[in-house]
């Protein structure tokens, strides 16, 4: 199967592979933070946001019969990534300066 063929399918791919990307680098080699990123929190919401989307929605669209290989498919399930990417991150950031401010006010 080839971008070409079925790009949303590329994605679903792509989604994944980030998703254990986070899990290895928290698990194997023991990384706490990517930049001002909480890793672990960032890894929960895009588990959230990205791994159930990715797996629940093609299963509904292909048991429907409305499964399609259009690009343009594609490039909206890559935006729907992207974004699912940027509210992990968001997540990571807020709730890692959510706890500080916490933490700050307790000491």
């Amino acid at each position: 199967m080839s971008l070409s063929t079925d790009s949303i399918f590329a994605v679903i791919w792509l989604s994944w592979a980030l998703m254990w990307l986070c899990l290895f680098l928290q698990h194997a080699l023991g990384v706490q933070r990517l930049g001002g990123i909480e890793l672990q929190r960032f890894a929960g919401w895009l588990l959230v946001s990205a791994g159930i989307p990715s797996s629940t929605v093609p299963a509904l669209f292909a048991q429907k019969g409305i499964w399609t290989s259009a690009p343009a498919a594609g490039l909206a399930a890559l935006a729907a990534l992207a974004v699912s990417l940027g509210f992990s991150g968001w997540q990571g950031l807020r709730l890692d300066r959510t706890l500080e401010a916490r933490q700050n006010l307790a000491a």
